[in-house]
């Protein structure tokens, strides 16, 4: 996916791997955001859950994109 690559991200924000926090119900968009972007869980820098979502939509629709142009190329 495209989180596996943050890992160390997730471990460092949630002190969980990407599989045990899948099992726990996953992540919020804004969680999701911070581990993309390498930064820290930081509550001082959150955007409004809309705002999040649609960022993280946003980003999810380009991974999606540019992994079947690589696959059809």
């Amino acid at each position: 996916t495209m989180l596996n690559s943050h890992e160390a991200q997730a471990y460092k924000n949630h002190a969980q791997s990407l599989e045990e926090l899948a099992r726990r119900g996953g992540l919020g968009p804004q969680e999701a955001l911070w581990i993309l972007d390498d930064e820290d869980w930081d509550t001082s820098n959150m955007l409004v859950e809309q705002a999040a979502l649609a960022e993280l939509e946003e980003r999810i629709f380009s991974y999606v994109l540019n992994k079947i142009e690589r696959e059809w190329k």
